[in-house]
């Protein structure tokens, strides 16, 4: 794959030690396609200004329910002005996609949540601002006669596994 200046099109790929499986697979399937790939280890440490200024692809997690959002909220763009800090590392700026963000925190109905939601996956199929390459499963087991975990569980990697456990009803 070559680019406008007849170029090899070269991607840098970057990871940390828990997505390094990840990293390696994708560059290979980038390499088959004819981009040259070059991976690289990120540094121990959370360098913010680093992170923020990678000029590639960064293999990693990004979270789960609505809390991926910030990803793409434009006032979470790392900045000199907020020391790197924001979450929106691809610096994806939408007016349109910050209003359905804050939208979506106070609206309390079902119905109205969802019509956002699907405003915001509008935005997100048009735009195309992040590109999943993966997903992981998670399990979750429970003891036979627990009722819990049917219809509210958001993943353990966030902490919620246990949430409304005071609401878990025995058969």
């Amino acid at each position: 794959m070559v680019n406008a200046a007849n170029q090899l099109v070269q991607i840098p790929i970057r990871s940390t030690a828990p997505f390094y499986t990840e990293m390696a697979i994708s560059a290979a399937g980038w390499r088959e396609q004819g981009l040259d790939v070059q991976e690289e280890t990120a540094p121990p440490g959370n360098d913010a200004e680093y992170r923020a200024k990678f000029p590639g692809v960064t293999a990693t997690a990004r979270g789960t329910g609505d809390g991926i959002l910030t990803n793409f909220d434009s006032r979470a763009i790392p900045r000199p002005s907020n020391l790197y800090t924001g979450q929106n590392l691809g610096a994806y700026a939408s007016p349109a996609m910050d209003r359905l963000i804050d939208e979506l925190s106070v609206t309390l109905d079902e119905a109205g949540q969802g019509r956002v939601l699907a405003g915001i996956a509008d935005i997100l199929v048009g735009d195309l601002p992040a590109l999943p390459i993966y997903s992981r499963v998670e399990m979750v087991a429970k003891v036979k006669g627990i009722k819990a975990l049917d219809d509210d569980y958001a993943g353990a990697d966030n902490g919620t596994i246990a949430r409304h456990a005071h609401l878990w009803d025995r058969d």
